[in-house]
């Protein structure tokens, strides 16, 4: 990730520099003038929520009973500046077609986990139920049989992972004024890395009013062992879909509010192969929004008898240490489009 970071940062030096001096296709020696931006993003402290889907199914919303699946969270904040295309109208500036450009990080974990016949019920993996599965356990290696069968045969199994990308899309708009509404395919480069870990198994209840990372590997992370990893990186296809409130629109200036979803229909390895581990086939969603919103979440943690029973409070501060929290967002979830060409 941080050769990708020294690239965007050059690229956006390159950009700022240039645009400046020749606001004109072309600016940008050797590059396709179609992917030269017209604009730059000041959104401040934005937020990518991302949800780490390996499953046996189709989706980690939908999975029949006994089939495994991980769904771990991610709430991180964005790069505060970003690049921008100009809209292209067409039918009465109703609608429009527009070039986008997005980057960015996710990081999350959630234990390995199938639901069970009974509506509500679900099964934990341990050592001895991964060892066994008939979709995970012909995966599983000599050498992680070795270190999982080391530990207290209680302890969780927890996939975490790290993904890295940087997408291009061109997509359909409408305008209604106030109100933008897009729908874009695009072609993604991602580096992704998933880490097979054990975990202390804690109960805990929730209170959640805002998305959070909290997971049960998070209670107790000086107690978490890592097993394995693998990486992967090559090309993704998805969909994107993004919605914007509009304070403010001018031919060079642009303040708004903006969310977008995306999903990713296929994502392949640098063979060209499906991206699967361990028999789990990855479907991540990432969800990016200006602004911050954590805040309000509380938890108890238990025994297995329900007693020993203990508040845990939820600071807002995720795995990379940055403050996600309502307070912390200083420009309110508005960003600021300036457009140099």
């Amino acid at each position: 990730m941080s050769m990708l970071k020294h690239v965007l940062a050059l690229f956006a030096f390159i950009v700022v520099s240039l645009a400046s001096v020749c606001a004109d296709e072309g600016y940008i020696p050797f590059f396709p003038d179609f992917m030269e931006p017209d604009g730059i993003v000041f959104r401040g402290p934005a937020s990518i929520i991302g949800v780490s889907c390996w499953t046996s199914h189709s989706d980690c919303a939908s999975h029949k009973p006994g089939m495994p699946f991980s769904a771990g969270t991610s709430v991180v904040r964005s790069s505060p500046i970003t690049i921008e295309y100009r809209k292209n109208y067409f039918f009465e500036k109703l609608f429009y077609l527009q070039s986008l450009f997005d980057y960015g990080s996710v990081i999350g974990n959630s234990d390995i986990s199938s639901d069970t016949e009974k509506e509500g019920n679900r099964t934990h993996y341990t050592a001895s139920i991964l060892f066994s599965d008939p979709i995970m356990g012909k995966y599983i290696t000599a050498e992680e049989k070795q270190i999982l069968s080391s530990l207290d045969s209680t302890r969780i199994v927890d996939l975490k992972t790290e993904l890295n990308y940087i997408l291009f899309g061109y997509g359909v708009g409408l305008d209604l004024w106030l109100l933008e509404l897009s729908f874009a395919p695009f072609l993604m480069y991602h580096q992704t890395k998933a880490s097979l870990r054990s975990c202390i198994y804690q109960r805990y209840s929730d209170q959640l009013k805002s998305v959070t990372d909290v997971s049960r590997c998070k209670f107790n992370p000086d107690e978490i062992v890592d097993v394995s990893n693998q990486k992967y990186s090559g090309f993704a296809f998805g969909t994107m879909i993004t919605n914007s409130f509009v304070f403010l629109q001018t031919d060079n200036l642009r303040i708004s509010m903006e969310l977008s979803a995306k999903t990713i229909h296929f994502i392949y390895d640098s063979s060209f192969k499906e991206v699967q581990y361990k028999g789990l086939k990855y479907r991540p969603i990432v969800v990016t929004y200006s602004g911050l919103d954590c805040g309000g979440n509380t938890y108890v943690t238990y025994d297995e008898n329900g007693e020993n029973r203990k508040p845990y409070t939820d600071d807002c501060i995720n795995v990379n240490g940055e403050d996600m929290s309502r307070s912390a967002d200083y420009t309110y979830g508005l960003q600021i489009t300036y457009y140099f060409r």
